[in-house]
């Protein structure tokens, strides 16, 4: 909906769409499904930039947040600590990030039987680190939930036999018992407040539509048409056709950035690949479908190292506000646990991202720069450590 939308620049006709409520609003991606431009680009207000409304000397605008929904949350989060509205930085979040990454797991473990041995050895190993973020816990619904996600990440029962639906079982136990954390964290809706809730919902929509994408077109590149593509040259299948065309509706719907940086692109791709299953090329359509679910991966990667920076800014801001030894000992203890998942991530980085065939292979700088933030955070150097992290999300 256009609408005259009053920012710190002025008064701007602007194509927004409500996020939770006219408080929080979202620049709509201005190239359409069809291929349509509305209104050119603009370096001020970029396509799924948020604007969310703030109140200073008697006058409301929207302040607006070029990078995104990330950018957002890290505001929201720094504005927090800055009115002493946040005591502990990180465990609300993390408990948080925990559900949300088992819950995904769960729906690939459900789906257990439509996944290829790679894809299975994935779900486990991601299963065995999730379950990793939780050792040395006291806390007894973290030390119960620990127990189960370590159940759940043994792909064999006693009898040395396959058994998907008995880890399904064990890690849905383990979501109840970090679910239930959640409940003992106090003040938890003062901390999070009703910004963060529409953010991170907003978030969560974009990476459970590209968790699920994802899958969808490595599922596909299993399929007949597909895997074997030499003997199936020339062969139209209108199933194939439609079912591309849902893939490119879903994701249309991606609206607010990082997101829309990945969403125009892929969207080409795949009609490109249309194009080509149309004409019987299921080979070359093949190859852009593995290209579009390579980049949808970097992108789903950008959530675990968004995660990083956050925590490197909530230390440095608190730094600011309070020197005492007892805050700067807290400090370098969490720095070190940013560090180690840091170090997590970089292993991860490079065993299941891929950038063969794209245009601008992002991987090995992206590497680089997480190894510079790792060694700026060994260093307790708050400032370089967040330049390395900001210049490794904007390759996503």
């Amino acid at each position: 909906m256009w609408k005259d939308i009053e920012t710190s620049s002025g008064i701007h006709q602007l194509d927004v769409e409500e996020i939770g409520g006219s408080r929080m609003l979202v620049i709509m991606p201005r190239v359409r499904i069809g291929g349509v431009s509305i209104g050119g680009n603009s370096e001020r207000f970029p396509d799924g930039a948020v604007l969310i409304s703030r109140r200073e000397k008697n006058r409301e605008f929207y302040q607006v947040y070029r990078d995104g929904v990330y950018s957002a949350l890290r505001s929201r989060a720094i504005i927090q600590r800055q009115y002493g509205e946040v005591h502990t930085a990180g465990e609300r979040h993390n408990v948080a990030m925990g559900i949300g990454s088992a819950r995904v797991f769960l729906e690939h473990l459900i789906r257990y039987g439509q996944l290829s041995d790679e894809e299975r050895e994935d779900v486990y190993f991601c299963l065995e680190e999730l379950a990793k973020t939780l050792k040395c816990k006291r806390n007894e619904s973290k030390v119960e939930a620990r127990d189960y996600l370590e159940l759940s990440a043994d792909s064999e029962d006693s009898l040395g036999r396959e058994n998907p639906m008995a880890n399904c079982a064990e890690l849905a136990a383990g979501m109840s018992h970090l679910t239930f954390r959640l409940t003992e964290i106090p003040e938890i809706a003062k901390y999070i407040g009703l910004d963060e809730v529409r953010l991170m919902a907003e978030r969560d929509r974009h990476l459970t539509s590209c968790h699920q994408l994802y899958w969808k077109l490595i599922g596909a590149l299993e399929k007949r048409p597909f895997k074997h593509a030499g003997k199936y040259s020339k062969v139209i299948y209108p199933l194939v056709e439609r079912w591309l065309q849902q893939r490119i509706q879903d994701i249309s719907e991606w609206r607010v950035a990082p997101f829309t940086r990945t969403r125009n692109h892929a969207i080409a791709e795949l009609k490109d690949a249309l194009s080509k299953s149309q004409s019987g090329s299921n080979g070359q359509a093949a190859i852009l479908i593995r290209r579009v679910a390579n980049s949808l991966n970097f992108k789903r990667a950008q959530y675990f190292l968004e995660q990083i920076l956050m925590g490197v800014s909530l230390i440095e801001k608190s730094l600011k506000s309070d020197a005492s030894t007892r805050n700067a000992d807290f400090s370098i203890s969490r720095a070190s646990d940013l560090a180690a998942d840091l170090g997590d991530l970089r292993v991860k980085l490079t065993r299941f991202l891929h950038d063969g065939g794209f245009q601008f292979k992002p991987k090995n700088l992206l590497i680089h720069h997480v190894d510079m933030a790792g060694r700026a955070l060994a260093a307790l150097e708050w400032q370089p450590a967040k330049k390395e992290l900001k210049a490794a999300t904007a390759l996503l």
